[in-house]
């Protein structure tokens, strides 16, 4: 009988061993280039985010939209009137090997984020609680404090910062990059692997989440097997003309069909979008649906534009041929650079500003239209080599508005100015489909899920 108890204990625990291990893992598959710097001051771009979902944890939170909660701190008050705010740190959370989100350290993170927010502000500090205190209301104080760029970060190399999210980066290269959980979950994910697949390169069937390469190069095998919602991504791509001179912008823009742009760029790539208007995907109030408006402009330029190609893999030759035939109607010479992005150093944005012409994507990491503005501002995302003090200006204003019809008449201020500054040319937002493995039971499809979960949710 004993024997009987013994084997018997002996299956369950290889059971329990065995689905650990098989489960323990969650293993992601991207097209994309894996990031060369972890900061939180680049949590718009794709990659960054997905990341930062994992190892950062804002201030607060607002997962259904409308209540804020906080899983950092141990109490949190404010007035009706939004002019003064308590913050009571939880000292016990910690970023990397016993770095603790002490009180020395919230003192000085609270005053430098807040100060990014509105520089008329009081600190001062009441046993283990802080208090901030403005002079004016500031409703959309507590919002600002919800984004990642602004989350509690630590500095542990030159390439790399830590947060209070449930994992840390262990290792990263241009081709891989890992994740431990700080705290062991029996029926979570415990290490997130993260795989660069270049284009032309076969995905595997072993991986997690397909949802970061085209949704027609996830292996037929796995489309039948995840499970697959279709959804309109707030997601645009848009071409940058990155150069000071007004005139030539106006030429470039005018003389570039953005759909045979895409067709050429993502060359023999099956992908679904529709037109759009302006850079703002239709889900924004300020979204236009359609084609842009264009008219041919013969230029006198006589000197060469950089056009930066990432995808050279896949379309060199095609690539070559677009600019061809955009130099026959424009009379602008486009030299094409070729360029592994994967492997560049520190902010890629201070790369791609050394280039007239890029394409771009833009994403709703946030239910705010500043997600997609950023780019105009004083911010490390922004692609350009010169300045319209104007649109940094309106960004900093419309952080700060409280106000609906103000805000409103900045941001069509804004949109203007973009407009007829000739900095962007949209070109279409993209619809697909995300897939999810059947075995996890607690997916959310709601707000801020899609393509950016937080792993260390998920349990079977």
């Amino acid at each position: 009988m004993v024997g009987f108890y013994k084997r018997k204990f002996l299956i369950i625990f290889l059971f329990l061993f065995s689905c650990a291990d098989k489960n323990d893992k969650y293993k992601v598959a991207t097209n994309l280039p894996l990031p060369a710097l972890i900061s939180s001051s680049l949590a718009g771009t794709n990659t960054v985010y997905f990341i930062l979902k994992q190892t950062h944890e804002p201030l607060f939170r607002k997962d259904d939209g409308e209540n804020y909660s906080s899983k950092i701190l141990k109490k949190w008050e404010r007035n009706l009137t939004n002019t003064a705010f308590v913050f009571c740190p939880d000292t016990s959370k910690e970023f990397y090997k016993k770095r603790r989100f002490d009180e020395d350290f919230f003192k000085t993170y609270i005053s430098s984020v807040t100060l990014k927010f509105d520089k008329n502000f009081r600190l001062s500090q009441n046993k283990d609680c802080f208090n901030i205190v403005f002079n004016k209301p500031q409703p959309k104080y507590l919002d600002f404090l919800t984004f990642y760029e602004n989350a509690p970060s630590i500095v542990r190399n030159e390439n790399l910062e830590d947060g209070l999210g449930e994992f840390y980066v262990s290792d990263m290269n241009t081709k891989e990059m890992r994740l431990l959980r700080k705290k062991k979950q029996k029926r979570g994910y415990n290490e997130i692997i993260i795989k660069r697949y270049d284009l032309d390169e076969k995905i595997p069937l072993d991986m997690t989440d397909y949802n970061f390469i085209n949704t027609e190069d996830i292996p037929m095998e796995i489309r039948k097997k995840y499970k697959a919602v279709p959804t309109f991504t707030l997601k645009t791509a848009s071409i940058i003309i990155n150069n000071p001179d007004l005139k030539l912008r106006k030429a470039v823009y005018n003389n570039i069909n953005p759909m045979e742009f895409m067709k050429t760029f993502f060359y023999n790539k099956k992908f679904d979008c529709i037109e759009i208007q302006n850079f703002l995907p239709v889900g924004f109030k300020y979204a236009r649906p359609g084609k842009i408006k264009q008219k041919k402009i013969k230029s006198d330029f006589s000197g060469e534009l950089k056009f930066l190609n990432y995808f050279y893999s896949i379309n060199e030759k095609p690539m070559q041929k677009f600019w061809e035939d955009f130099y026959l109607k424009s009379g602008i010479k486009v030299k094409i650079v070729n360029a592994d992005i994967s492997k560049i150093k520190g902010n890629p944005f201070d790369f791609l500003r050394k280039f007239d012409i890029f394409l771009i994507s833009s994403e709703a990491t946030r239910n705010d239209i500043n997600a997609f503005l950023e780019i105009f501002g004083d911010t490390p995302m922004n692609p350009y080599s010169f300045k319209i003090k104007e649109l940094a200006k309106i960004y900093d204003e419309i952080k700060k508005e409280s106000d609906k019809e103000r805000e409103e008449a900045l941001v069509n201020k804004a949109l203007s100015i973009i407009e007829k500054e000739y900095i962007i040319l949209p070109v279409c937002q993209m619809v697909k489909t995300v897939y999810y493995p059947p075995d996890i039971k607690n997916i959310n499809v709601g707000r801020d899920f899609f393509q950016y979960p937080e792993i260390g949710e998920f349990r079977w």
